[in-house]
């Protein structure tokens, strides 16, 4: 996706097309408007990718809104950077708990395998 910024004094007029990528002829973009701590960016989205972009954009803007009431005189584009940080560590610490999990299934499927064979063994 490309985000065009768009001043706030410009919020309803859209981008001119040399601000806009260029499109890929087998993938249909919509150019959509969305705000995020109250400036307006327009996203060139895959027509079939507009739901996702919406809650992704709901998401981050709660959470940029968030570390803005606890940071009132924050500019927006440190409040934009911190969200970023902020997102990422999320992201890293999700990556740590499922490689966490997929060991600990793989060593109860091991543990599993084990049993069976144990008892199969017992069995006859």
């Amino acid at each position: 996706m490309t985000i065009t910024r768009i001043p706030s004094n410009e919020a309803t007029s859209e981008p001119s097309e040399a601000t806009q990528a260029p499109i890929k002829e087998e993938i249909q973009f919509k150019k959509v408007a969305i705000a995020i701590a109250g400036k307006t960016y327009y996203v060139n989205c895959p027509a079939n990718e507009e739901a996702s972009l919406h809650a992704s954009v709901s998401y981050i803007n709660n959470f940029a809104l968030n570390l803005k009431s606890d940071m009132p005189r924050i500019g927006q584009e440190d409040l934009l950077v911190l969200c970023c940080l902020n997102l990422y560590e999320k992201l890293q610490e999700q990556k740590a708990s499922n490689t966490n999990e997929r060991l600990v299934r793989q060593e109860a499927d091991a543990l599993l395998e084990k049993i069976i064979k144990d008892a199969k063994t017992m069995i006859g």
